[in-house]
């Protein structure tokens, strides 16, 4: 499906907080468009998926080592910091070093 739709999708998940979806929001991690990554991070921190919370993780650390874009780090620390869990703290914790504002402060309010 196009960009626009994928992204609609991936949001109506997490505003719905349909669960069963996580699979496929996960998949959505590996789309080539970065709003339609964005929109899959914000669902399942939306549904606190738990069971994706290793993935987030690992795209949380291969973002900040790729130095990719500092929305989706801010997206991936808010949607790790909403799971939550003995996991997400070591990230949390790390994001507060994070050489960006806005990911240093979603870290922040995460670990509130």
């Amino acid at each position: 499906p196009a960009v626009e739709v994928r992204r609609t999708a991936a949001a109506a998940v997490g505003d719905m907080k349909l669960y069963r979806a996580a699979g496929k929001l996960v998949a959505l991690l590996d789309d080539a468009d970065p709003g339609v990554q964005r929109a899959a991070v914000r669902a399942l921190g939306q549904i606190r998926q738990r069971a994706a919370l290793a993935t987030l993780v690992d795209r949380y650390e291969q973002t900040v080592a790729d130095y990719h874009g500092a929305d989706l780090r801010q997206d991936l620390v808010v949607a790790i910091g909403r799971i939550g869990g003995r996991d997400s703290l070591r990230v949390l914790v790390d994001a507060t070093s994070d050489p960006d504002l806005k990911v240093r402060l979603a870290a922040v309010e995460a670990l509130r």
